[in-house]
């Protein structure tokens, strides 16, 4: 889903500390991502997507082959709330739980300021694990069937 986000992450990250309620939803441009997973379901061989260019703070776009595929794996915050989706998985793994993770990757900072954020984002998701089809923990081993 980081591509489908509405600003470069420079930007979403001044918009954040400025305005701390524009955490969510209306950050990701969830309406576009649908489309294009409605264009794969339907049989669509390509679509044109947005290409977050973290040098460059810049969005572009870039050409997505399917390829033929038969299977797409869309991963993000908040794409359990996509349609249509066939298979919805939940891992329960919160923030802290993830941190030497983030660590490593060195993306973002870690800091109070991303750990705020990333509350507001755990309690805006924990309202998809009812959409689950599946439920991992924070080590990808316990899938629990909801019912």
């Amino acid at each position: 889903q980081d591509d489908y986000f509405d600003l470069p992450p420079r930007a979403i990250a001044a918009r954040r500390l400025a305005e701390p309620g524009s955490v969510g939803l209306g950050e990701v441009r969830l309406d576009l991502l649908g489309q294009h997973v409605a264009a794969f379901v339907a049989g669509a061989s390509q679509i044109v997507k947005p290409c977050v260019l973290r040098g460059d703070e810049r969005i572009s776009s870039e050409r997505l082959d399917f390829g033929g595929a038969r299977v797409l794996i869309v991963e993000g915050t908040y794409v359990s709330r996509l349609a249509p989706l066939h298979w919805r998985v939940f891992l329960t793994a919160d923030y802290r739980q993830t941190e030497r993770a983030r660590r490593v990757r060195a993306r973002d900072p870690i800091d109070e300021h991303t750990d705020a954020i990333l509350a507001v984002e755990h309690r805006i998701i924990q309202q998809d694990k009812s959409l689950a089809d599946v439920v991992l923990d924070s080590w990808f081993n316990r899938p629990a069937r909801l019912p």
